[in-house]
């Protein structure tokens, strides 16, 4: 897909809209890579793939584009950044932390003590002003792993016990707290 975007060989110069069209693609298709590739198991496809040099822009901005216009120099990142940057953002940050579900969940060479130590992805951020977490599947993230915490404290060995305890009242503290960005969340727990 991301090829059919390539300007053609003897095309006329690009417009700034072109242009935009292709970053917005191109993230598009980022987008839906990480999140099909993540919910059937599979690896990223677009990882090796060249990134488009900035974010997308607003979303205004690009309405208000005039088709006509010659390309400006799109290096250098805008002062308001558009919902797609903002989600791409997110994405990024998406990535590693499905991958790191999906090792976990199918005991891929994790060690219990590297989990906690990456996952010591959410709880600084909760615990530090301005880096909360508030992306929705942060909240089916907690419900999901809730309900394996819950099977540790109802199943689990004894030394099980109190991390699961602690993980588990960790996670509904964050549901709580998402609960004011996403009132769906309400519904999860």
């Amino acid at each position: 897909m991301m090829q059919l975007t390539e300007p053609r060989i003897g095309q006329a110069n690009v417009n700034q809209v072109s242009q935009e069209l292709r970053i917005r693609i191109w993230w598009a298709l980022f987008a839906a890579d990480n999140w099909c590739s993540s919910s059937l198991g599979f690896p990223c496809q677009m990882k090796d793939w060249p990134r488009p040099v900035r974010l997308p822009m607003d979303e205004r901005l690009f309405a208000e584009m005039n088709p006509d216009e010659t390309l400006e120099d799109l290096r250098e990142p805008y002062e308001r950044p558009g919902l797609w940057a903002h989600m791409a953002t997110l994405i990024e940050v998406f990535s590693p932390i499905q991958e790191l579900n999906w090792r976990a969940a199918n005991n891929e060479g994790l060690h219990p003590d590297q989990i906690e130590q990456d996952t010591t992805w959410l709880a600084r951020g909760r615990q530090q002003p301005g880096c909360e977490a508030v992306y929705p599947t942060v909240g089916h993230m907690a419900i999901v792993s809730s309900s394996v915490l819950l099977h540790n404290l109802l199943f689990g060995e004894e030394n099980e016990l109190p991390p699961s305890r602690h993980c588990l009242e960790a996670n509904f503290e964050a549901l709580l707290e998402l609960e004011e960005y996403w009132p769906v969340v309400k519904t999860m727990k």
